[in-house]
């Protein structure tokens, strides 16, 4: 997300009353903009470049220029992430180092407030005759492999998103209830309140033993892993954090390009909107704006960090009134004579805050979900106004598949009538590896620039559902002398006073949509998610040249809602209760398929692909002529492992389509509560040459590896004869034997502080410490052992 705002330090913005003043103080307004689009202001919020260095032997130092904005320059020798960054385009360079030759991936990096962006250099071996020495005659790799019950940088995507230190959300089977204190590998944890209302808990390790940073944060996936591996225990995860991804007379609608990207002039003749609640699940508001105060129901804070309550106010700083933004896009008071216009002039706006002044964590925005739409918190007042759409401008970097509780949380509110708009997120990489992004019962929503194409720093991939303006800041390709950002409420966090800005990203995004679906449930209330996401991806308008995954295109506001006032062709969509599915292996359990019709009443047939072996899905009935069927899954005792199926509704001419993801999880312990005994006994050591490392697979059949015989928490092993060349050399026990590697499998990878180093045999002291894994990945590669 980056800012651009109208007042810098030391200006004063110009007065509201100047807004209303017709063409003159639209033109002052300008004119104070042209004066202040290059200022920068002592506060302006900063960004983060993280370079990330691989392929150079254990010692040998990088060299890698970092140059930016203001003459900035840095030399690195070691991967380093460079703080307090202001915003702007950073070009990185690097220079070969004894026989090494650099390649730069991601430069130049698009630094953005708030925001980390991320650049990598890979050196490889210089070939032929070269300044340093030559990669080795080859030889044998040798070290000492040991396992123990906590988890290192890299052990999976999950592994390295940031979590609150000592908590952990944990869900019993459905027999039992919530525990008193648990012991979980040497640490005890406390019961601190529910989260939701599906019977998941939080609990907490005491401060005093955690230690250091660096071991509170093992401690915590140690407990995780050994909760994980008890078997009264449905799930357990980390409490992550998440952070924030008719013409109308306003006398800056002119600067709205984005409205007019979407025809939402034409949509607008149509219905301006009635009053849907829409929940903006964020940093709260400026409650006091004029574009926003008349708009407001009464909210609630859920930052439990800050004190929770009824008072809903963002309170600035480093929340850079996010949520203010986010609210003026989906219902800023509009006609009003007053600053910007909204999507839905009609709609009721709902604070909802999840994100403190630090961002948030899932249990506070788990319970922020289910409160919007009316469901019952503990100790939390119930709220009179229940939502119908949702905008949650936030994420993190995890799966949604590892934290079944805020999937949980997603179905039940989609469940009451609910429609739910996540953001893509703002990385340039695949939505899938982005939470609520890849979570299911969510209309998922990428960004594009005022040329109508994929925003250059928008996720992207099969989880997209559709693209919205998200509009970009180092561009203006309106050709307004003004940065190409979405134009939204503000408020200077340096006066405190009320006014207008651009901000850039999926977060600007997602409330347009969210205020297009308050748009279709004015025309047609009854509208379910499942009905609203296939209405918006028919009437899309596909992106030319996105070969990464922009979903159905760019929104059409206008086409939209003349689909809901045409005559009814005969139609119908398919939604899926629960999306996502943990499922122990040898046991069985029920999805919902639920079809919801319109104007037909034909036979539907139902049909799943993506089935793997050990797991059997059978739907009662296969076909239907009426609303709904249960698909029940049933998994094998041996099988574990994370599945995408595909269930597939045939009927009248139509195929509709819906992902569900499972999760199939093999208890390996019973029902205690002391740490599993760990082994490295059937352990394999192997070395994966940097190339093959970078292709992001290792197949331990096709490379040099020997497996560990001795049984005990660690031995010592000799790889002999390995082929000349620079390894990363990993060691991991697959325990299911599914030649995967599967989330609490012993993994690690030999590293030099807390990264990962190669080395080039003959060498000796390559030690590996393995530990359960959080993911399904080890240093961001596959592992498998044979064929897929």
């Amino acid at each position: 997300m980056n800012v651009h705002k109208f007042a810098p330090e030391g200006r004063r913005a110009a007065p509201l009353h100047a807004l209303r003043g017709g063409a003159r103080g639209l033109a002052a307004l300008l004119a104070l903009l042209l004066l202040t689009a290059c200022g920068t202001r002592e506060d302006a919020p900063t960004g983060a470049l993280r370079l990330d260095i691989f392929g150079l032997p254990a010692g040998q130092a990088a060299a890698v220029q970092v140059a930016g904005p203001g003459g900035f320059a840095r030399t690195l020798t070691q991967s380093q992430t460079i703080t307090n960054l202001a915003p702007g385009s950073y070009t990185v360079s690097a220079q070969s180092v004894a026989g090494y030759a650099p390649q730069v991936s991601g430069s130049p990096a698009q630094v953005r407030a708030n925001a980390t962006a991320q650049v990598s250099v890979t050196y490889r071996a210089a070939p032929g005759p070269g300044p340093g020495p030559a990669p080795g005659p080859g030889g044998d790799i040798s070290g000492t492999v040991s396992v123990v019950g906590t988890v290192p940088v890299g052990a999976g995507a999950s592994a390295t998103a940031p979590f609150v230190p000592g908590e952990v959300i944990v869900k019993f089977r459905e027999a039992l209830t919530a525990q008193g204190t648990l012991q979980a590998a040497g640490r005890s944890l406390a019961p601190v309140r529910p989260v939701g209302g599906e019977g998941a808990q939080l609990y907490r390790v005491a401060a005093a033993e955690l230690g250091t940073a660096s071991a509170a944060r093992e401690a915590t996936l140690a407990a995780v892993s050994a909760l994980r591996a008890r078997e009264d225990v449905l799930y357990a995860h980390p409490n992550y954090l998440v952070e924030a991804f008719a013409e109308p007379n306003d006398p800056l609608y002119a600067g709205q390009w984005h409205y007019r990207a979407i025809n939402l002039p034409e949509a607008w003749a149509i219905t301006t909107g009635g009053p849907v609640t829409v929940a903006v699940l964020d940093t709260g508001v400026a409650t006091g704006h004029p574009d926003l105060a008349s708009k407001l129901l009464p909210g609630y804070s859920f930052v439990t960090v800050e004190g929770r309550g009824a008072d809903a106010t963002d309170p600035g700083g480093g929340s850079s009134y996010h949520g203010t933004h986010v609210a003026g896009t989906v219902a800023a008071a509009t006609d009003n004579g007053v600053g910007v216009a909204g999507v839905s002039w009609g709609a009721r706006l709902l604070p909802v805050r999840v994100l403190g002044q630090s961002g948030g964590n899932l249990a506070d925005a788990i319970d922020g979900i289910y409160w919007s739409v009316g469901l019952p918190v503990p100790d939390v007042p119930d709220n009179p106004n229940p939502a119908r759409v949702l905008n949650l401008s936030l994420g993190g970097p995890f799966l949604c598949s590892e934290v079944p509780a805020l999937q949980e949380a997603f179905d039940r509110a989609v469940a009451t009538g609910a429609t739910v708009v996540v953001a893509a997120g703002n990385d340039n990489t695949d939505a899938s590896g982005v939470t609520p992004a890849s979570c299911g019962n969510v209309i998922t929503v990428g960004a594009t620039d005022a040329r109508g194409v994929r925003a250059g720093y928008s996720n992207f991939g099969a989880r997209i559902d559709v693209m919205a303006p998200g509009g970009d800041l180092g561009r203006d390709d309106t050709g307004d002398g003004e940065p190409d950002g979405v134009l939204s409420t503000l408020r200077d966090p340096a006066s405190g006073q009320d006014t207008y800005g651009y901000l850039d990203g999926t977060s600007m995004a997602a409330p347009h949509v969210a205020g297009l679906v308050a748009l279709m449930k004015t025309l047609r209330p009854g509208l379910t998610g499942p009905q609203v996401r296939d209405l918006l991806a028919r009437t899309a308008t596909p992106i030319s040249g996105c070969s990464v995954g922009c979903g159905a295109g760019l929104i059409d506001a206008a086409a939209a809602l003349r689909a809901l006032q045409a005559p009814a062709a005969p139609n119908f969509a398919l939604g899926l209760s629960p999306a996502t599915l943990s499922l122990t292996a040898g046991e069985s359990a029920d999805v919902e398929v639920s079809i919801s019709r319109a104007n037909f009443d034909g036979e539907v047939a139902l049909s799943v692909q993506g089935v793997p072996s050990g797991l059997s899905a059978t739907f009662s009935p296969q076909s239907t002529a009426g609303g709904s069927s249960t698909l029940t899954l049933s998994a094998d005792a041996e099988l574990s492992g994370t599945f995408e199926l595909t269930v597939q509704a045939v009927g009248g001419g139509l195929t509709r389509t819906a992902t569900l993801s499972v999760f199939v999880e093999r208890p390996d312990a019973p029902p205690v509560t002391p740490t599993p005994t760990v082994d490295v006994q059937g352990t394999y050591v192997f070395a994966c040459p940097v190339v093959v490392a970078e292709a992001d697979v290792c197949d331990v059949a096709a490379l040099p590896s020997v497996q560990i015989a001795e049984s005990g928490t660690s031995a010592s092993y000799t790889i002999p004869d390995v082929p000349p060349g620079s390894y990363y050399v990993f060691a991991w026990n697959d325990l299911n034997g599914n030649g995967q590697l599967d989330v609490g499998e012993p993994v690690g990878v030999h590293v030099q502080g807390d990264q990962a180093v190669t080395v080039v045999p003959p060498v000796t002291g390559v030690d590996i410490t393995m530990v359960p894994a959080v993911g399904t990945q080890a240093g961001g590669v596959r592992l498998r052992h044979g064929a897929e």
